[in-house]
């Protein structure tokens, strides 16, 4: 049923239950780094350490347990006895990697024990896991409605669980959910959601949010902050962001000309892999702005960058370059998720 998931019920209780689940009852242990139990984030591996965020221990309802009042009690007892050194030493064994633990009644971690990062595309564990409270693997739950894989393709679904996470500070969570936002024409949220995104870390949001400011789209146009967070993505590895950066710099918009730069913004994104920023290259060779006029190299460099999907330059290589001064691209390239 299309805002619903298989096992949750409407998405509203979704909410609901993983708000319970992960909120911080104020008699229980601190919700600190130090006191809880870390998800890993839903990027590649080697980015997860940047994005590892807090994610408070699970309430028993979420599993269905019984109330403390209804548990035998022999458990009790246990549970008593072990109460003082729980609360002596949780702090510890979070630190060291281990579960934290806690004496207070109504939290257990046996759930903690069982988290993990689902794996990409696996729709029963990332279901699982998400159901237990682990956010990462909700990003990629949402991730396979966004794109229909294995699943029926549901934008809503996909936006209520990229939500909860965004709320929890995943930095990429946010920027998928402004993706959705920006799908459905609503240029204003998306701003605002890749806003999150980019003041969380996330390079992609922060080079989508560039487009927007340049273009006036969803916010006041503002090259001057475009340039900026087209800084912070770059820097961040968001190679579209680079080019569009030297762009920036090539004809003097938002910040102050420097062709040297922009050439060397350009050459940072041709050498990575991005179609526009070889595109924009052989532009800076076929002008002759901050490297010597060439031709030749003008025309490889398009011809690249056309073969690549970056189409404005296709132009480029049937009339062999004749373009003329200032023939610097904007990637805006679909925003995906991930």
């Amino acid at each position: 049923m299309k805002g619903s998931i298989d096992g949750f019920g409407p998405l509203g209780s979704l909410r609901f239950r993983l708000w319970t689940l992960l909120s911080c009852a104020p008699s229980a242990i601190a919700c600190s780094a130090n006191g809880a139990a870390h998800a890993v984030s839903a990027r590649a591996p080697s980015q997860q350490a940047a994005e590892a965020v807090p994610a408070a221990p699970s309430l028993q309802a979420a599993e269905g347990a019984a109330p403390a009042g209804a548990r035998p009690e022999a458990v009790q007892e246990e549970e008593a006895a072990s109460a003082q050194a729980a609360e002596t030493t949780g702090h510890e064994k979070a630190a060291s990697g281990g579960p934290p633990t806690s004496g207070h009644r109504d939290w257990n971690f046996a759930v903690v024990n069982k988290w993990h990062l689902c794996e990409i595309d696996d729709l029963d564990d990332c279901t699982r896991q998400c159901r237990r409270g682990h956010l990462s693997s909700c990003v990629r739950l949402g991730n396979m409605y966004a794109a229909g894989t294995r699943v029926r393709k549901d934008l809503a679904a996909a936006a209520e669980l990229y939500e909860l996470p965004c709320g929890f500070h995943i930095a990429v969570a946010c920027s998928n959910r402004a993706s959705i936002f920006a799908h459905d024409d609503d240029m204003a949220h998306a701003a605002e959601y890749y806003t999150r995104g980019c003041d969380g870390g996330d390079a992609h949001g922060c080079y989508r949010l560039g487009v927007l400011y340049e273009g006036g789209s969803g916010v006041p146009a503002d090259t001057a902050r475009a340039a900026t967070v087209y800084q912070r993505a770059c820097d961040g590895g968001e190679l579209p962001a680079c080019s569009n950066l030297g762009r920036l710099y090539a004809v003097g918009i938002g910040v102050e000309h420097d062709a040297g730069r922009a050439v060397v913004l350009f050459r940072k994104a041709c050498d990575g892999g991005n179609a526009g920023g070889c595109g924009n290259l052989g532009s800076a060779y076929q002008v002759g702005e901050g490297v010597a006029r060439d031709r030749n190299r003008a025309d490889e460099l398009h011809k690249r960058a056309c073969d690549g999907g970056a189409a404005d330059f296709c132009a480029s290589v049937l009339t062999r370059g004749a373009r003329g001064k200032g023939a610097f691209s904007l990637n805006s390239f679909p925003s995906k998720t991930r």
